[in-house]
């Protein structure tokens, strides 16, 4: 969800911009396999987890499950496609081809197709909060491959 400094999820999108918060792109620019800034994979994990937050305050102001639902799909979608614009276009592809073999589509599962699967309104908002398999095999060592802008 965008803050009015177009930050999503606590992270700033806009790149050449110093918000006192460093971008998606500069951190996919100088990640480190241990230690430093996160890597672009972990920072789309937090941004996922944080949607949590977004779900309670719509609980909080009244809304009923299904509009939690479909409100938190959609935002899980605007993380989804934001993170993919930063994602390299070798990676990329490979995540396409996984979506596209898993839900027959290449951006993921639409509510529909959640809905069809027999997914309750539960069930949708706790899988829009989990950011699912990493989109390569993790290294010998337990951690996933470094991806660099």
């Amino acid at each position: 969800m965008e803050n009015e400094r177009g930050e999503l999820a606590g992270i700033d999108m806009r790149p050449g911009e110093s918000s006192g918060t460093q971008s998606v792109e500069q951190g996919a620019d100088q990640q480190l396999v241990s230690g430093g800034a996160p890597t672009l994979r972990q920072q789309y994990v937090e941004a996922v987890s944080e949607l949590r937050d977004v779900a309670d305050s719509l609980r909080a102001a009244g809304a009923d499950i299904e509009q939690v639902a479909r409100a938190l799909h959609a935002e899980r979608c605007a993380v989804r496609d934001a993170f993919r614009a930063l994602t390299p276009s070798d990676m990329l592809g490979e995540i396409h081809k996984r979506s596209l073999r898993t839900y027959g589509d290449e951006r993921g599962p639409s509510l529909s197709w959640l809905r069809k699967q027999g997914k309750s309104w539960n069930q949708i908002i706790d899988s829009a909060t989990r950011a699912g398999v990493p989109p390569v095999p993790p290294l010998k060592s337990g951690r996933h491959k470094t991806v660099r802008a």
